[in-house]
C-alpha cells in the first residue's frame, strides 16, 4: 500500500533532521511554487562577444515572422544589435543637424550648390547626407555628397544636374479667365516648390492684364502652376507671348533641410557630472542661489518598435530607425527633431518626443510632439498632418514631468489625433 508524502513546502534548518520531519531540511537552486519544489531560473550567457561602452538600455522584439529574436543595447559609446546568435554595430551616423529655413543657395547654370551649416565642424572630402530639400533653382539636391568646406558655416557640393534660374518658357504660357486674377502657367517639368516667389518678365498682354512681376505661386502639377495678379482678367484667353521668362530665387531648399555627417555618431558622456547651479554638482560650483546654465547627463537610450523596425534616440539626439538589415547601420529620420530628450512610441502608431526642438529649429524643453498617425517621417502640422507640437508651462525634467505641473495626452481621433493639456498643480 503507497502512502503520499506531503512535506511543506519551505526549508527548516533551525531543528535536526528527525525533529523537524516531515520538511525539507536543505536545498540548492530551489523554489518553492504552488507547494512544491522546483529549480530556480537563472541567467545563460547570451554572447561572448563585448560590447562598447556602458550599457543604459536594452530592448528586446521579433520582426513579423516572429521568428527572428532582435534584442538592441544602447551604450554610451555605441548601438548594438543581437540576433541569432551574433552581435552587429548598427551605430548610426550623426549627428543630424537640422539647417533651419532655406538653408541652400544655387547658381545658374551650375550644379554645385551652397550649404550653410553653422559651425559644421567638417573638413573637404567629408560625406554628408542631405535630406528633407524641396526645390532650389529647379534642382532637388537631397542625397550624399562629398562636401567642400568653404568657411566654419558653409560648404558645397555638386548636385550632379544644374541649376536653372532663369527659363524661357516657350509661347504663350498663360492661361486666365474672366473676372478671375488667377493666371495659370504652363512650364514643363517645372520643378518649383510651392509657395516659392516666381518673377515673370517680357511678358505680353493676355486677356486684358500684362502679368509681369514676382508672386508666390501654388503648385497644380508637374508642369503647371498658378499665381494670383494684381488685377481681374478682362476676358477668358491663353497668350502672353513667346520671350515669357520665369525666374526662381537662388535660395531654398525649406524649413526642413537636415544634414547628417557619414560618419559614426560620437560617443556621448559615460557618466554624468551633475550641473553649474548652486548645490548641484561639485562643491563651491555655481554662485549662490543661482541657476544652472547647462545640463551634464550621460549618454542614454530611448528604444522602441515601430512594426518591425527599430527606433533609438540617443538623449539630446535625433531619431534612428533600423530596418532589420544587419549589413546596414540604423538611418535618421531627417524630418523627426533633431533634439530630444526622451522619445516613445504609441499603441496608435505615433513617435512622441519628450522635450525636443520646435519647428523653427529651436530647442525648447517644454516643447512636446509627436509624429502622425502611422507615420514615422511626418512632423510638420500642417492642415493634412496629424502630427502635433506644443509647449507645456514647465520645464520637463524627464520627459513627462515638469517643474510644477504633469502634462497628459490623449487619443482623440482625427484630424489632429492626440490632445494635450496639463492634468494638475503638483
Amino acid at each position: 500500500m503507497q502512502i503520499p508524502i506531503d512535506i511543506p513546502p519551505g526549508l527548516n534548518s533551525d531543528d535536526t533532521t528527525y525533529a523537524a520531519a516531515p520538511a525539507w531540511t536543505d536545498g540548492s537552486n530551489v523554489r518553492f511554487r504552488l507547494g512544491r519544489p522546483q529549480t530556480v531560473g537563472g541567467w545563460e550567457r547570451l554572447t561572448n562577444a563585448q560590447a562598447s561602452g556602458v550599457c543604459r538600455a536594452a530592448f528586446a522584439w521579433s520582426d513579423n515572422n516572429a521568428a527572428t529574436l532582435n534584442i538592441a543595447l544602447g551604450t554610451h559609446t555605441h548601438l548594438h544589435l543581437w540576433q541569432s546568435g551574433s552581435f552587429f554595430d548598427i551605430t548610426p551616423y550623426g549627428p543630424v543637424a537640422a539647417l533651419g529655413l532655406d538653408p541652400l543657395t544655387a547658381t545658374n547654370g551650375s550644379a554645385v550648390v551652397s550649404v550653410a551649416h553653422t559651425g559644421h565642424g567638417l573638413s573637404t572630402g567629408a560625406q554628408v547626407a542631405i535630406a528633407g530639400v524641396r526645390p532650389v533653382g529647379r534642382i532637388t539636391p537631397n542625397g550624399t555628397f562629398t562636401i567642400t568646406v568653404t568657411d566654419p558655416d558653409h560648404y558645397t557640393i555638386n548636385a550632379g544636374v544644374s541649376a536653372t534660374l532663369t527659363r524661357a518658357l516657350g509661347s504663350n504660357p498663360f492661361s486666365v479667365l474672366l473676372g478671375s486674377p488667377v493666371v495659370t502657367v504652363t512650364e514643363t517639368g517645372h520643378n518649383i516648390a510651392e509657395g516659392t516667389t516666381v518673377t515673370f518678365a517680357s511678358a505680353s498682354a493676355v486677356g486684358g492684364i500684362t502679368p509681369n512681376g514676382a508672386f508666390p505661386i501654388t503648385v497644380v502639377d508637374a508642369n503647371t502652376y498658378r499665381f494670383s495678379f494684381t488685377g481681374n482678367a478682362a476676358s477668358t484667353a491663353t497668350g502672353g507671348g513667346a520671350s515669357v521668362t520665369a525666374s526662381v530665387p537662388a535660395g531654398g531648399g525649406g524649413r526642413s533641410v537636415a544634414a547628417t555627417p557619414q560618419q559614426a555618431l560620437p560617443g556621448g558622456s559615460q557618466d554624468g557630472t551633475g550641473t553649474f547651479g548652486y548645490g548641484t554638482g561639485a562643491y563651491g560650483v555655481g554662485g549662490w542661489g543661482q541657476p544652472s546654465t547647462s545640463d551634464y547627463f550621460p549618454r542614454t537610450w530611448s528604444l522602441a518598435a515601430w512594426g518591425q523596425k527599430l527606433l533609438a534616440s540617443p538623449r539630446n539626439g535625433g531619431v534612428y530607425a533600423w530596418s532589420n538589415d544587419t549589413g546596414q547601420r540604423a538611418a535618421a529620420v531627417v524630418q523627426a527633431p533633431t533634439r530630444i530628450t526622451q522619445m516613445l512610441v504609441a499603441p496608435q502608431r505615433q513617435v512622441f518626443a519628450l522635450g525636443c526642438t520646435q519647428e523653427n529649429g529651436l530647442w525648447n524643453p517644454l516643447c512636446l510632439r509627436h509624429s502622425g498617425v502611422g507615420d514615422e517621417t511626418q512632423w510638420l502640422t500642417d492642415q493634412t498632418s496629424s502630427s502635433t507640437a506644443v509647449s507645456m508651462c514647465c520645464r520637463a525634467a524627464d520627459g513627462s514631468w515638469a517643474g510644477r505641473s504633469l502634462a497628459a495626452t490623449c487619443w482623440s481621433g482625427p484630424p489632429r489625433a492626440c490632445s494635450w493639456g496639463p492634468t494638475s498643480a503638483r
